[in-house]
């Protein structure tokens, strides 16, 4: 999951970083939704400050994958919570990513130049294949981790290491 998110980062820091910069006085059209303007105006305008933000949770991410290896009962608490965090992240990151697709492309004129169609579908296929790789591990991560197996590795784990510490 941690490095999932480094590649994320890094790839939305490379496509950012092509971009020119927005204007500061660039402010959004009267009729843009708020969707669209929480996506355009504020994801872009803040997107440095997120993929920081999202470095820093990988890095915890990936120390806690170490330890859970060694059988770390934080670890497993913690990989837990960063899975469900990054469900719920899912969700609602796919309502904006729906919400804003649609929005975009409500005022566009289907021609024959323009296939409206094929977009608005080409977009619902980017989001079932964007949202099936990253739901999926995450799913199956939360399974093992609920799991009696992966909580009696661990305590076996903390019950030995105390042990041996007295």
């Amino acid at each position: 999951m941690g490095s999932l998110m480094v590649l994320g980062a890094s790839m939305g820091l490379l496509i950012f970083a092509s971009m020119p910069p927005m204007p500061e006085d660039m402010t959004p059209p009267e009729d843009m939704g708020f969707l669209l303007e929480a996506m355009v105006f504020g994801m872009f305008r803040y997107f440095g400050l997120f993929a920081a933000a999202q470095l820093v949770a990988a890095a915890i991410m990936i120390w806690a994958g170490i330890d859970l290896l060694r059988l770390r009962a934080w670890a497993r608490m913690a990989v837990e919570v960063f899975c469900w965090l990054g469900l719920v992240s899912l969700v609602l990151f796919s309502v904006l990513w729906i919400g804003t697709w649609f929005t975009a492309f409500s005022e566009v004129p289907d021609t024959p130049d323009f296939n409206l169609g094929a977009m608005r579908y080409m977009g619902i296929a980017m989001f079932i294949t964007t949202t099936a790789v990253f739901a999926v591990p995450l799913v199956l991560a939360l399974r093992y981790l609920r799991g009696s197996e992966a909580r009696a590795a661990v305590t076996e784990s903390t019950d030995s290491s105390t042990q041996s510490a007295s």
